[in-house]
């Protein structure tokens, strides 16, 4: 059973009408006593008094002023005037039951009430008389009526005997009489102890109502609270009691509520917000995966196009360094022959004929050799242009993981302000604060990759610009080689006149063959260079692609 502070607190009133109830009647038996007492000590006062008139009187007669019978006429007289309390009186009687006086029943004076007894059958006089004899004096309790009334009531008499004269003077209080004042005393105590008990119970009543009014009140706005609901006005508020101090808890308790909720709402917020900072980060990497991929794959392509292209010129740098050879060997033997050079100058036509035909595909296949260092030359800036977009977009992730890891500092910083509540926010923005860590890594790795791959396109840059340079030079020798052939070609036309003019021609054939030789031995190294580049480039594009994927894939786990 709940035992609450009102059923306390009329339970204390209860006690306290009980403590009282005990007091009033402790103190309604001692007053009744008292009272006995204090009758008893006035009965026996009064008979005194009334024997000492007797005694007064009785020193008269022995003194020769009166004679006994005057004295003792003057004695019941005066006793017979003694009146207490406007109608109680004395009697006295003699030893043989006879009246002497009754202040209340003259008509009784002289009678004998030997036989005279109560409702109770109590021999009233005799009693009297047993009581003096025995003891000298003492209480009598028996059934007399009032003056002026005929019904007996319960009356207490105090008699003492006078024994010079044989007289027993009694007097008596009416127990109805005691009755009442006991009543009434009781009446007034009840009455007393009713109204304080009444004023207890409503100050109980007002108590409760001052405590457990503003308590309900309150316990309402605290599940009120619990239930998240808005509680704007505290009840009991500026009070300067408990209650009050409790309002100021639930005060303290409704703001830290107010706080959670504001708290709550910022970290739904900074989630949305985070959330839309990913989404805009994962629409980057997807555009940048999407574009670093199709740049690289361009690259790819390029470099299998420039590679294919090197292996091209590569053969036709062999089959020229080959017909560079014949004809150097033709040239020897023209030299060497110079006499029989007319009998061969249709041979050696036919032969020039051909060297110009090879030196047109030559020329032919260093223009497209150009032609491609160029279109090698475009895709390597590109690449050089991609490289440096994705330093860009590196640069930004790098501001958003720096971004990142201030947010996540400052989170923690809140995380630390919030406490306990806070902790498992704290551990989030620590992950977030490690991922952003994370992130910067990655980035400044990536950085360091696209650094060195700027670097080596710069260097295929150069070697691509060095080949065409060395292309143009094939192709001004290859224009030598053609107007060497033309002026060969005159010089056989010209053999049959002068032998001598066909010797400086061959000879003139043979330092340009040589020349040829050492053009063609350059342009096959610079292919190798070119193959060597290439190949490179393409190991490069696809570490950069694996790079730029994991990095991407970090990136998106994160």
């Amino acid at each position: 059973m709940r035992f609450t502070i009102a059923k306390r607190l009329y339970l204390l009133v209860g006690l306290f009408f009980v403590g009282l109830s005990v007091l009033t009647i402790t103190m309604d038996f001692s007053f009744r006593g008292e009272l006995s007492e204090q009758k008893a000590a006035e009965l026996e006062s009064l008979v005194d008094a009334a024997v000492n008139v007797a005694e007064s009187k009785y020193e008269s007669f022995k003194a020769g002023d009166l004679s006994e019978a005057e004295a003792q006429a003057a004695a019941a007289k005066a006793i017979e005037a003694m009146r207490y309390r406007g109608k109680e009186y004395f009697w006295i009687n003699d030893m043989k039951n006879v009246i002497v006086m009754h202040a209340a029943k003259p008509e009784l004076v002289g009678k004998d009430l030997s036989s005279l007894k109560d409702a109770n059958d109590v021999a009233i006089f005799p009693t009297f008389v047993k009581t003096v004899q025995a003891e000298g004096a003492g209480f009598v309790g028996y059934m007399w009526p009032k003056a002026g009334s005929d019904t007996a009531v319960d009356k207490l008499s105090y008699v003492k005997g006078f024994a010079p004269w044989g007289w027993v003077i009694g007097t008596g209080v009416y127990m109805d009489d005691l009755q009442a004042i006991l009543w009434t005393n009781t009446k007034i105590m009840f009455g007393l102890g009713g109204l304080v008990l009444l004023i207890c119970f409503l100050a109980a009543w007002f108590t409760l109502r001052s405590i457990i009014t503003p308590m309900g009140s309150l316990k309402r706005a605290m599940l009120s609270l619990a239930s998240n609901q808005t509680v704007t006005e505290i009840p009991a508020e500026g009070r300067s009691d408990e209650l009050g101090e409790m309002a100021e808890a639930v005060k303290t308790f409704r703001d830290m509520g107010a706080e959670r909720r504001q708290l709550a709402m910022q970290q739904e917020k900074d989630q949305a917000a985070q959330a839309e900072r990913q989404a805009r980060i994962d629409q980057l990497i997807a555009s940048f995966r999407q574009e670093a991929s199709q740049e690289l794959h361009v690259v790819s392509e390029q470099m299998q196009r420039l590679q294919a292209t090197a292996n091209n010129l590569a053969d036709l740098s062999q089959s020229s360094a080959t017909r560079s050879h014949q004809a150097q060997d033709a040239a020897t033997l023209a030299s060497s022959n110079v006499q029989t050079v007319a009998a061969a100058s249709e041979e050696f036509s036919a032969s020039i004929g051909e060297i110009a035909r090879q030196v047109d595909q030559a020329t032919s296949a260093v223009n497209t050799a150009m032609i491609t260092t160029g279109a090698a030359n475009d895709r390597v800036g590109s690449l050089a242009e991609a490289a440096q977009q994705i330093g860009d977009v590196v640069s930004l992730i790098r501001d958003i993981a720096e971004q990142t890891n201030l947010l996540a500092l400052n989170a923690t910083i809140e995380a630390a302000r919030a406490g306990e509540m806070g902790k498992g926010f704290a551990v989030v923005a620590a992950e977030v604060k490690e991922l952003a860590n994370q992130t910067s890594k990655a980035t400044e790795q990536i950085s360091a990759q696209i650094n060195a791959i700027q670097g080596e396109t710069q260097e295929a840059v150069q070697s691509i610009e060095e080949i065409g340079t060395t292309i143009e030079q094939v192709n001004s020798f290859t224009a030598s080689i053609s107007e060497a052939v033309q002026q060969q070609n005159l010089a056989t036309n010209e053999i049959a006149n002068s032998i001598q003019e066909a010797a400086r021609g061959t000879t003139a054939l043979s330092q340009d063959i040589s020349v040829v030789s050492g053009a063609v031995g350059q342009t096959n190294s610079a292919v190798d260079e070119v193959n060597t580049v290439s190949r490179d480039v393409n190991a490069c594009a696809d570490g950069l692609a694996n790079t730029v994927d994991q990095f991407l894939l970090k990136v998106s786990k994160a």
